[in-house]
Formats: structure tokens, C-alpha cells, sequence
């Protein structure tokens, strides 16, 4: 039976010398939950035409989620009608390390990268322009996350 190897958590951060120079370290208590941690999904408050005020991490795991379909069956469905199979064998190379490390490039790019200058209060508004790339990149997501579940799952039942 092969060794199970588990990668080590990684917790991102700007560097506080340059706002381009990303750097791995691992989490205190006060640092994974300070507001002042630049890259602290639940730190960040926001709101959005149409949705109610929350935190960043809320709005990524739910409110775009939701915009996709009304039930979760209804957006696998969805979402499964779409996938090609050039997507499927595109998305399945790999290891969930390397995907991890994919969707923290998502993130860096759209989930912050794409965040309007915060107001006085400290809050985000988030656009429309916003809202529709957030939600494009959640279905993405979704989606690569259900190929390679099946990936890896038809992989090791394969072996027994």
C-alpha cells in the first residue's frame, strides 16, 4: 500500500517589504484571524448590490455559489452538462497539491486582485463586473473540483 503523504498547510501572506512578494509561513492565532493580515479571506467585509453585507469568505462560499442554480443537484447538473472531454483530461493531471496551488493563483488573481480600493470604514463594494467574474470562477472551480474528485476516486477503486 503506498505511503500517504500529506503536503504541508501553507498559509499566504503578503510581505509586508513588497505587496507583489508572496511568502509561505505558518499561522499564529493572531495572524490567521487579524484584520490587518492583508491576505485574511474572513477579515474582509464586503457588500454587493443585491446581497446582504458580510465577509468575503461568506460571499465566496455561498452567495456566489447560489447565483449558479437554486439546489446543489440542479447545479451539478448544470455544471456537469458542460464539462468537454478535452476539460476533462486537461483538469485531471496532477496532484491536490498542485490544484491546491492553482486555486490560491485564482485567488491571488480574482478573489483579491480584483477587490475595489476599500472605503473609510474599511468595507468593499463589490461590482457587478466583481460579482460575474467571482461567480464564473466558482463554477470553474466547482467543476474542476467534481472531475477530479471522480479522478482520483475511480483511481483508487481501481486498485482494489
Amino acid at each position: 500500500m503506498p505511503r500517504m503523504v500529506r503536503p504541508p498547510i501553507a498559509w499566504w501572506t503578503r510581505s509586508s517589504s513588497s505587496p507583489r512578494n508572496w511568502q509561505s509561513r505558518r499561522p499564529t492565532p493572531k495572524s490567521r484571524l487579524s484584520p490587518s493580515n492583508s491576505f485574511c479571506i474572513s477579515a474582509k467585509k464586503v457588500s454587493a448590490n443585491g446581497f446582504k453585507a458580510g465577509n468575503l469568505h461568506h460571499y465566496w462560499d455561498t452567495e456566489f455559489v447560489a447565483l449558479l442554480e437554486t439546489d446543489a443537484k440542479s447545479i451539478a447538473s448544470d455544471l456537469i452538462g458542460h464539462i468537454s472531454k478535452e476539460q476533462q483530461r486537461k483538469w485531471q493531471p496532477g496532484s491536490p497539491s498542485d490544484w491546491a496551488v492553482e486555486t490560491f493563483e485564482v485567488a491571488k488573481a480574482d478573489a483579491y486582485g480584483q477587490l475595489p480600493e476599500p472605503s473609510a470604514r474599511n468595507t468593499y463594494q463589490l461590482t457587478d463586473e466583481y460579482v460575474t467574474t467571482a461567480t464564473d470562477d466558482v463554477a470553474l472551480q466547482l467543476s474542476k473540483a467534481g472531475v477530479r474528485l471522480a479522478f482520483l476516486l475511480n483511481k483508487a477503486l481501481r486498485k482494489q
